[in-house]
Parts: structure tokens; C-alpha cells; sequence
């Protein structure tokens, strides 16, 4: 489980309650340090997203509990990062192997002699 460390990272940042700005930066340091283009990516636009909308009003508690009334946009930004982040992390295959297939590898055949 420990080599799905960024996805669960990320899970653990957008429930965590407190400011909002702390974990922006846990969301930042996984974008910065993960090999997964697609994580990358979602996380350093969503980062970029909620600096701008919630550094405003200083906000605090989970930024998975933003109201969608106030925020639809970047509630339903931090919705589907979090099933991304959970299909990732319930996947059957090590994160290295999610990673290599999506980078065209596929498992050599075994097919015994």
C-alpha cells in the first residue's frame, strides 16, 4: 500500500480539517513530487483554481466539504480528484505498474516452457 503514498496523500489533504491554505500545500508537495502525469496535472490546476477562490475569504475546514453552492466549480474539482485518488489507490496493480501501462507497457507473456 505504501507505494500508493501519493494518492493517499492527496485523499488525506482534502479531508483534513483546518486551513485551507495547509493543505493547498500538502496538494502542492504531492503535484511537485508524484510520477503520475495525470495526478500532476489535476493538482497543480485545482492548486491554482482554489489559491484564487479561497485565499480570499482565508477559509477553513475540509476542502472536500466546500460548498457547492458557493464554490460549484471547485467542488466538483476536489469530487473527482478524490474518486481519481481512490480508484488509483483501490487498483489491484502497484502504482509503478498503473504508471508503465499508461506509458505503453504491458506484462510479458508467461507462457511456461
Amino acid at each position: 500500500m505504501n507505494d500508493k503514498k501519493d494518492y493517499i496523500n492527496v485523499l488525506k489533504a482534502l479531508d483534513r480539517t483546518g486551513p485551507m491554505p495547509t493543505a493547498m500545500n500538502q496538494l502542492s508537495e504531492v503535484a511537485v513530487a508524484t510520477e503520475d502525469e495525470k495526478l500532476r496535472t489535476a493538482l497543480e490546476g485545482i492548486c491554482a483554481m482554489a489559491r484564487q477562490q479561497l485565499a480570499p475569504i482565508g477559509a477553513q475546514g475540509r476542502l472536500l466539504g466546500i460548498s457547492p453552492q458557493s464554490f460549484p466549480t471547485l467542488h466538483q474539482a476536489f469530487g473527482k480528484l478524490a474518486k481519481y485518488c481512490e480508484q488509483q489507490r483501490d487498483a489491484s496493480e502497484k502504482q509503478w505498474e498503473i504508471l508503465a501501462r499508461r506509458a505503453g507497457w504491458t506484462p510479458p507473456n508467461s507462457t511456461g516452457g
